[in-house]
């Protein structure tokens, strides 16, 4: 998964699915008419953050969860 932020100074942030240790997925109340929701991705070497992802989002997610619980490889 990748991020990229910035428009002058670009910074690209990389995470390993299967390094992931948890997901904090957060609704504020001004997201509920539009159904968005801000997801962080909590690894070893930091969080990775998300704002604003629509709620299709959240099934795709879920499948990548079951993924890496199935997965056999390490993560370290």
């Amino acid at each position: 998964m990748k991020k990229k932020s910035g428009v002058w100074n670009q910074t690209i942030e990389r995470l390993e699915l299967y390094k992931l240790q948890s997901v904090t997925v957060k609704q504020p109340f001004w997201y509920k008419k539009r159904d968005l929701y801000n997801v962080v991705f909590h690894t070893a070497g930091g969080d990775l953050a998300y704002r604003a992802l629509p709620a299709e989002i959240l099934k795709e997610m879920n499948y990548s969860l079951y993924k890496i619980e199935t997965s056999t490889k390490a993560w370290m």
